[in-house]
């Protein structure tokens, strides 16, 4: 039998499909009367810790793609600020030189 949960209408159900004939039984999992007749509490505790790894999973690759684009962010800063300056300093150059060459032809 395969267990799975549906959350539907504001109802949680855990549906039962089996594999033979193909039907499916949904049970309320919020009536404590199901749990203790299906014998639902271990399944619903693998569940939840099933569910918790995965969001701390998930925040563990949230901060690592956080740290990833800071990091990018940083190495672009300081590429197009050393673009920047290079820029301004070849204009200085070519500018001094344009000068310097105009004052000798001119004299």
């Amino acid at each position: 039998m395969q267990k799975k949960f549906n959350y539907h209408n504001n109802e949680f159900y855990i549906i039962y499909t089996c594999p033979v004939c193909k039907t499916d039984k949904n049970i309320d999992v919020l009536d404590n009367n199901n749990i203790v007749k299906y014998n639902l509490k271990k399944f619903i505790n693998n569940y939840l810790i099933e569910l918790n790894n995965k969001i701390i999973e998930l925040n563990i690759t949230n901060s690592v793609m956080n740290n990833k684009i800071l990091e990018y962010k940083f190495y672009f800063n300081n590429f197009y600020k050393i673009v920047k300056y290079a820029y301004i300093f070849d204009k200085f150059v070519f500018l001094l030189f344009s000068s310097y060459v105009i004052l000798l032809f001119k004299t």
